[in-house]
């Protein structure tokens, strides 16, 4: 099985959350837009670039939205940093 691991942005190293993987907890967890975005700003504040960057990529495919309504979306995320 081929999985995305998270890895750390400054380090390139996988972080302790290893066993992890974006597939899954997309698969399992994320249903609807709230999560996608609350996920989006966890994963920001984590520094876990290989989730972010799914996510992005699901806001513009799955929910269709253009790059400035995702950046607008996570402006707006309950909780933004």
């Amino acid at each position: 099985m081929n999985a995305e691991l998270f890895t750390s942005r400054a380090t390139g190293e996988l972080l302790p959350q290893g066993v992890l993987r974006v597939q899954s907890i997309f698969a399992e967890r994320v249903h609807d837009l709230d999560t996608l975005g609350h996920l989006t700003r966890a994963a920001i504040a984590l520094d876990m670039e290989d989730l972010k960057d799914e996510c992005h990529k699901r806001m513009l495919q799955d929910h269709q939205m253009s790059p400035q309504e995702v950046k607008l979306f996570l402006q707006n995320v309950l909780g933004h940093l």
